[in-house]
């Protein structure tokens, strides 16, 4: 099955004055047509909108007398995955295509969705062709004019210019990119242009009106006044509500921001349950703690090996010494891990074990029969002074130890500045402290992801088959290289802290008042 990569693309205001753009693009290159096409396309979902909340959507598009259904996958992050896959497969005319849709995301990802997806919206798209040819580069422009409609008649216009590099320069990569960052120039320097952040059916979807797509908000800071009682209760609502969000788009496996997200929302969930824990059921509250923990430390293996994933490019550069073949073989070998990681934390989303989580967040949430009556305000210094303790005894134990003592003072200044977060309107914590926390625990991260690309590196040796000499070669280089990190855990930890100024940060929290 082709995959397709998506081109550039830029939203048009109503207001754009087409011959300024075309004037402009005249004077970087040369422009051939223009030719006129139409393209109808249907955008499908099911009533609860199960295919978005996955991060993906599907398309019945008739364009050039050809019939297709398209999946597209929508990420969460464009930075983090700047060139989401495009899946196409033709249609006959009498197909149903919301079975064929409801089949093939089963097929494709195992999304098994509740109903076929039915008509969400409808585009009409007038497109207008040019070919473009700048310094032997020859792209493809194209103007679209898009009318969008919902199913209950509302109607909207839009407009697009996407530019798509058809004929590199000679075969030269770097030429050819050099030449499409000047016609991208050019085309930002135009008035009613600007770079397009979401997909079209995104911007369509809210243009109709019917709502963003989104997957859970993070929850307002706790107030001195409310209720402990309920502030922690709502803290653990939303987290979990945005744990639930990220689930479909794990499973379907394509954008790492899902599981990354999932994560962020885990570690908040469990912070929020030992924070507040005398604010919950004590049985329910130890058990949701072990489960989620359970269930954190197996979606934490799927992003690690995201991240190592993340890494090649960089130490594709910093070990040129090391043959394309190996990285490519190390590559694989990585992809083969993740996927035995991914299967092993999808088992932990469904069945009875999942239930009973379900369960346990909601007798944690329920009302409390105790009648507890503390304000978030009363206690917020006693629970921040528990964690500034815990995060002094880690920086202590940094001084004696390694790489684990390192990870472990990056566990604690996460886990203050989560309980910050959710209490930082009760202490009016400045944002300097929140700053400098994230930045402590971004230098910390990096260090234990050099440690662990040495621990990674380590498996991949022992995995079948057997590495040939190449891929051997630069695995030991990545054992080497992580082992080295490892070293000077304990030296960039301590100079880390320093530069942060984290005892004083700490001892300030610790006597706010002084």
């Amino acid at each position: 099955m082709p995959v397709v990569r998506a081109p550039p693309t830029f939203a048009c205001a109503s207001d754009l004055v087409v011959a300024e753009l075309l004037d402009r693009l005249q004077s970087i290159g040369t422009l051939h047509g223009p030719v006129d096409a139409r393209a109808d396309e249907i955008y499908l979902d099911t009533r609860g909108d199960e295919l978005a909340a996955a991060g993906v959507t599907a398309r019945c598009r008739d364009y050039a007398g050809v019939r297709t259904i398209q999946l597209v996958v929508v990420p969460i992050d464009p930075d983090e995955l700047p060139e989401p896959p495009l899946l196409e497969r033709a249609v006959s005319r009498v197909d149903d295509v919301g079975a064929a849709v409801r089949s093939w995301v089963a097929e494709q990802f195992g999304l098994e969705l509740g109903e076929a997806p039915r008509e969400v919206l409808s585009l009409v798209v007038a497109r207008r062709r040019w070919s473009f040819v700048v310094d032997e580069l020859r792209l493809e422009l194209a103007l679209d004019e898009i009318a969008a409609s919902e199913p209950h008649g509302r109607r909207v216009r839009l407009g697009e210019l996407s530019i798509e590099a058809t004929e590199a320069i000679s075969g030269d990569p770097v030429r050819a990119a050099a030449v499409l960052r000047r016609v991208l120039a050019g085309v930002r320097k135009v008035d009613g242009i600007e770079e397009a952040k979401t997909s079209t059916f995104e911007r369509a979807r809210e243009a109709l009106g019917l709502g963003e797509l989104g997957y859970g908000a993070k929850p307002a800071p706790l107030g001195a006044d409310d209720l402990l009682v309920d502030g922690a209760r709502r803290m653990i609502a939303s987290w979990w509500s945005t744990v639930r969000a990220h689930i479909p788009g794990v499973r379907v496996g394509v954008d790492p921001e899902h599981v990354h997200k999932l994560r962020v929302a885990l570690r908040r969930l469990r912070t929020a349950l030992k924070l507040f824990d005398d604010a919950f059921q004590p049985a329910a509250a130890a058990r949701l703690r072990d489960s989620t923990r359970t269930l954190g430390r197996a979606f934490g293996a799927v992003r690690d090996l995201d991240v190592q994933r993340a890494a090649l490019a960089g130490w594709r550069q910093d070990f040129s010494t090391v043959e394309v073949s190996a990285w490519r073989d190390i590559c694989e070998r990585i992809d083969r891990e993740r996927n035995a990681a991914r299967k092993v934390a999808l088992t932990l989303v469904g069945g009875d074990a999942w239930q009973e989580i379900q369960d346990d967040v909601e007798r944690c949430i329920a009302p409390d029969p105790r009648g507890l009556r503390h304000t978030v305000g009363a206690v917020a210094p006693v629970l921040v002074r528990k964690r500034v303790d815990r995060c002094t005894r880690a920086l202590e134990r940094v001084e004696d130890g390694g790489a684990a003592q390192a990870h472990a003072l990056r566990i604690e200044v996460k886990n203050l500045r989560y309980s910050l977060d959710f209490l930082g309107a009760a202490l009016a914590v400045e944002d300097d402290v929140m700053e400098r926390l994230a930045a402590l625990q971004s230098v910390l991260g990096e260090v234990q992801d050099d440690v662990q690309t040495g621990e990674l590196a380590t498996r991949l040796v022992a995995m079948s088959p057997r590495p040939p000499s190449a891929t051997a070669f630069g695995l030991g280089v990545l054992v080497g290289y992580g082992r080295a990190r490892a070293d000077h855990a304990t030296r960039t930890a301590l100079h880390a802290a320093a530069q942060h100024g984290l005892r004083e940060l700490l001892a300030g929290l610790a006597h706010p008042h002084d």
